[in-house]
């Protein structure tokens, strides 16, 4: 059988869906990662790197060490308010998911990205402008670049 699976449950999707992060969820499967409720349909869920977090959780005091979500509700990305919509904590600043963009091309970032002076930028775009190259294959080095002399692989 061929379909999308949702990335909660694992069944495959018909109806009504949920795209969050490159990701497709059944609407009851997209839940708070602390309090594995459903989010309601128009609520803000905040993502913070690692978890998508409610209204409710979003607010809660964070543990020792980590990093306080923004309380600002500005997107970094066009400057709006975020009202009753899905929010995305990226780069220590809140963005509309349509607004987390590359700075390069454009494209809508949904999920990897590479930051450089506080910008998003995606992989490919990345490589074109901060790269560096093997000086064997001609392929970007992705890692730890090893010099030698003048050369890099």
């Amino acid at each position: 059988m061929y379909g999308t699976r949702c990335n909660g449950c694992a069944e495959f999707v018909e109806g009504e869906v949920v795209t969050a992060l490159g990701k497709t969820y059944h609407p009851n499967c997209f839940v708070c990662t602390v309090c594995k409720h459903p989010f309601p349909p128009g609520d803000r869920v905040t993502f913070n790197g690692r978890d998508c977090l409610c209204q409710n959780c979003a607010m809660q005091p964070m543990s020792p060490g980590s990093k306080e979500l923004a309380s600002s509700s500005c997107c970094a990305g066009c400057g709006r308010d975020i009202k009753n919509g899905q929010a995305l904590l990226a780069l220590e600043k809140q963005w509309h998911l349509g607004c987390f963009k590359c700075k390069a091309c454009s494209k809508v970032l949904s999920g990897e990205y590479i930051s450089k002076d506080g910008a998003p930028y995606c992989e490919k775009d990345y490589q074109v402008l901060f790269g560096v190259k093997c000086e064997a294959c001609h392929q970007f080095i992705t890692g730890k670049v090893l010099e030698a002399g003048d050369r890099k692989s």
